[in-house]
Parts: C-alpha cells; structure tokens; sequence
C-alpha cells in the first residue's frame, strides 16, 4: 500500500485512521523524522518522504502522548508535541 507517491504532488494522503489530510511539505517530514529518530523511534531514512515506516513512527508518538489523534500524520499539534521533551523520550 502506498500512502504517499512523490510523482504526484498535491495529491492527498490516506492517514492510518482512515481519514484524508493534505500532503506535508518534504522539509516538515525531514524535520519530522528527525525528532523520531532522535527519540528513537524511527529508524529508516531522514528523506522526506512520508511513507509507511515513517506513518507507523509518528503513530507510535501520538500513541504515547494520550492527546493527540492516532493517525499517522505529523499534524501541527504533533510537530508542536515533538519539538518539546516529551514522556516519549528514551533514555540515552
């Protein structure tokens, strides 16, 4: 299943809870990726690219925090959740 295709910008993104959100600028999932993989919870490529492994990751993020929507998206409460410390955090 392909939830993002970069041959075709503009185009919308189905979210692991089925709803449909407007695609994310390549910096905004870069920046995304990142934070996951800072706290450990994304281990693939800081590409830009949100693709299912990078879905799952920031899945798991929301999962953890209680008061974001589970959807897989890095919606601006989740990138405003992310750039803080967080519980989410692992230990070095």
């Amino acid at each position: 299943i392909s939830v993002w295709a970069k041959e075709f910008p503009g185009d919308l993104i189905a979210g692991l809870d089925g709803a449909i959100y407007e695609p994310y600028r390549r910096r905004t999932v870069e920046r995304v990726q990142t934070a996951l993989k800072e706290r450990g919870l994304y281990a693939g490529p800081v590409n830009g690219i949100l693709d299912r492994p990078t879905m799952e990751s920031i899945y798991t993020f929301q999962q953890a925090t209680y008061s974001l929507p589970r959807c897989g998206v890095p919606t601006p409460n989740t990138r405003k959740l992310l750039v803080q410390g967080s519980h989410t955090d692992l230990p070095s």
